[in-house]
């Protein structure tokens, strides 16, 4: 049995098709916007947002959640500077403070940089609560000794930790 041949099929040959012609199809599209189509920032207007300038404002006045900061041989706490302090000295001294942020932790780590004789760390007494009412913490020659101070915008509240070496 042989297979009849068929001639090709045109648009116009298929009918009781659900179909677009091509000119219904170029009249719809004509009706889109273009594939391309880009928005700025300042089109948008109903976005909860903060622009970039609102954020580096807001952003101006915080600190690092961890910022150290290598203070030589000063005692001079700047709480501009950072939230943790590297502090290396051979001599006796006491702690002065300016810039602190209120509800932030500072630490501070004192090394005696003496090998061969103590040092006494002299604590501030104003607006100052201290463990076991401690006013100075001597540090061995060549050790370490570790200050955690929190400011409540009123009082520093400090926690001194054991030697380390």
């Amino acid at each position: 049995m042989a297979l009849e041949k068929y001639p090709p099929l045109t648009e116009e040959d298929v009918t009781n098709l659900d179909k677009y012609t091509q000119a219904e199809t170029d009249a719809l599209l004509n009706t889109k916007a273009a594939s391309v189509h880009n928005h700025t920032e300042s089109n948008i207007t109903d976005l909860d947002k903060y622009t970039q300038a609102e954020i580096t404002n807001l952003l101006a006045g915080k600190l690092d959640k961890y910022t150290s900061y290598d203070n030589g041989s000063s005692l001079a706490i700047d709480g501009a500077n950072g939230t943790y302090f590297k502090i290396a000295t051979g001599v006796n001294s006491s702690f002065t403070f300016s810039n602190l942020a209120t509800g932030v932790v500072y630490g501070i780590l004192i090394k005696n940089s003496d090998l061969a004789d103590d040092i006494t760390i002299t604590l501030p007494n104003t607006a100052d609560i201290l463990p076991a009412l401690i006013a100075t913490v001597d540090i061995p020659a060549g050790s370490y000794i570790e200050f955690s101070v929190f400011y409540d915008g009123t009082n520093r509240i400090w926690q001194i930790s054991e030697e380390l070496s």
